[in-house]
């Protein structure tokens, strides 16, 4: 939290994130979850929840993320 209100002081945007190592599809998931209640979607497909948090977390934007890579179950 801290780091978005200083980048709001600065008057800067967060472009991307980046994940450092692994991360456990059942993060991901719950991540997924809290986009489509926020959002009010309706996603069913792992691959489509998937897509969305990679879409909104921006983990694509400075580096390419290759969930089979760096997802474990």
């Amino acid at each position: 939290m801290c780091l978005y209100l200083c980048v709001q002081e600065l008057g800067l945007a967060v472009v991307g994130s980046q994940i450092v190592g692994l991360v456990p599809l059942k993060a991901i998931l719950q991540t997924a979850e809290h986009y489509i209640a926020k959002e009010n979607l309706f996603l069913l497909e792992e691959d489509q929840k998937l897509r969305l948090v990679v879409d909104r977390l921006g983990l694509h934007s400075l580096v390419a993320f290759n969930p089979k890579e760096r997802i474990i179950e």
